[in-house]
């Protein structure tokens, strides 16, 4: 068995290896110059075999944004963490392997959160400074966020009336509060899960 430990050890590695060339991947896209450079095309020839399996899913794609990079990487990351905590733990167990994909995926979707809460927030922010110009970057924002925080405060509003800033801040309220709650949940239920005995 110590043989198996150390083979999840070492794959464990490799995937983190490969998640951080992902990541330099998905950077070095942002900038044409460096995407069309030596070093980004073969990273490119690297990664994005694999990242191309993830573009397929329009789920996760809102107008501009684009986050199947995002999930690309929760993947490798899930993958390597249940590795790492069947070496940790020292047992192959469903409870170990279960346990590490419910809390990754709560990770992965927590990270959502916060870049949902971000984005709500600066898009706040800038409402209360009264700076809204007609830009294409708050058309991108708002194609987003409306049907999200719309939603969520209809569930509360109804068909009232509602103003665009009190819908945000219940909106961030909302999301912040079943951020919060999934957080204590998955943590109970992950730590419930590595206990389990088989």
């Amino acid at each position: 068995m110590p043989v198996v430990f150390s083979l999840l050890s070492v794959f464990s590695f490799l995937i983190s290896l490969y998640t951080l060339i992902c990541f330099a991947r998905i950077i070095i896209t942002w900038f044409p110059a460096a995407r069309n450079s030596r070093p980004g095309v073969a990273l490119g020839k690297i990664c994005d075999p694999y990242l191309g399996l993830f573009r397929r899913f329009s789920l996760f794609r809102r107008g501009s944004l684009d986050f199947t990079p995002v999930i690309a990487i929760g993947v490798l990351v899930i993958l390597s963490s249940i590795c790492a905590n069947i070496v940790a733990a020292g047992r192959i167990s469903l409870g170990v392997v279960t346990g590490t994909v419910v809390a990754m995926i709560w990770v992965t979707a927590a990270a959502f959160f916060n870049i949902i809460l971000l984005v709500m927030a600066v898009r706040l922010i800038f409402d209360l400074i009264n700076q809204d110009g007609g830009s294409r970057a708050w058309a991108a924002f708002d194609s987003f966020l409306n049907p999200l925080v719309f939603s969520l405060t209809g569930f509360f509003f109804g068909n009232r009336y509602r103003s665009y800033r009190t819908s945000l801040i219940t909106a961030i309220i909302v999301l912040l509060l079943i951020r919060i709650a999934g957080e204590l949940a998955v943590g109970f239920i992950a730590g419930l899960l590595f206990r389990l005995p088989f």
